[in-house]
């Protein structure tokens, strides 16, 4: 299975490429990762809670960097097992190009599936994969708006409700600077 996508950051070149090279902010953008260390500057190792369809697994696996081109691409060679669910191997090439102040991410990954994620179907693990993409680039640029720290989300409205929250992210995202009475 292939799938293609884009994304454009509102972050220099170097700034992506320096975030997307440190486990401490990918462990905190990839969704649901439990866990990830890098093992060598090439080399990572993660488990990650992953649902796709009826099928929901932890997965344990690593990824190893390789055709590194600072700042412009890279090769991230990945696979894990998660038991009864089965396995997900994929290799990921991501290109930055500069847009003005911006980045522009393009990745293209070659996916394989096997046990009952293969089964699944490859709509479903290709729309499911694509809701994960965009909840990683989401939480990618919050965490570096953020000065290296996911934003948490509230359990109670005690704070600004929905709307003032997607303004206030907004703002942050344009560069807006905002304040929030507490």
């Amino acid at each position: 299975m292939e799938i293609t996508g884009d994304t454009l950051l509102p972050f220099s070149r170097e700034k992506v490429w320096e975030h997307l090279n440190d486990p401490a902010i990918l462990g905190q953008a990839v969704p649901d990762c439990q866990s990830l260390e890098a093992k060598s500057p090439t080399e990572l190792e993660a488990t990650v809670a992953a649902k796709v369809g009826p099928i929901k697994a932890v997965f344990k696996g690593d990824a190893v960097i390789s055709e590194s081109v600072a700042p412009e691409s890279y090769t991230l060679t990945a696979s894990g097992k998660g038991g009864v669910a089965g396995f997900a191997s994929a290799v990921i090439k991501v290109k930055l190009t500069e847009q003005g102040d911006a980045t522009r991410l393009d990745y293209r990954v070659e996916a394989n599936l096997g046990g009952k994620l293969a089964q699944l179907g490859t709509r479903l693990v290709e729309s499911t994969a694509r809701k994960w993409a965009e909840r990683f680039f989401h939480q990618f640029t919050e965490v570096i708006s953020n000065g290296g720290v996911l934003p948490q989300t509230e359990a109670a409205p005690s704070g600004p409700g929905l709307w003032e929250r997607l303004l206030i992210l907004i703002k942050r995202l344009l560069g807006i600077q905002t304040k929030v009475a507490d």
